[in-house]
């Protein structure tokens, strides 16, 4: 059985996958965690809305700095990704 690999990097993910949609790209959890990063990113409001001004001030400075940070690393610590989701549901 050929072992399947990721779409976006060409990492194996093994001959145990899950099944997708047809026509679903397939992604390793590495890729599947940058989309979910740049997806959150791109919702959560601008400095210039409104709708910031309803985050904390910690909060407004973390997701600056996440915004700065991620497109130069591509990459989040576990407890910033966790706490950018968490001001993600916030928001919702």
């Amino acid at each position: 059985m050929p072992v399947e690999r990721c779409a976006k990097c060409g990492a194996s993910l093994g001959t145990m996958t899950q099944e997708t949609m047809l026509g679903v790209e397939k992604l390793c959890a590495s890729c599947l965690t940058i989309q979910r990063i740049t997806h959150i990113l791109a919702m959560l409001p601008e400095e210039d809305d409104l709708e910031f001004e309803h985050l904390s001030e910690w909060e407004q400075k973390f997701v600056v700095s996440v915004r700065d940070q991620f497109p130069r690393r591509e990459t989040l610590t576990v407890k910033q990704f966790l706490r950018l989701e968490e001001v993600y549901e916030k928001l919702k």
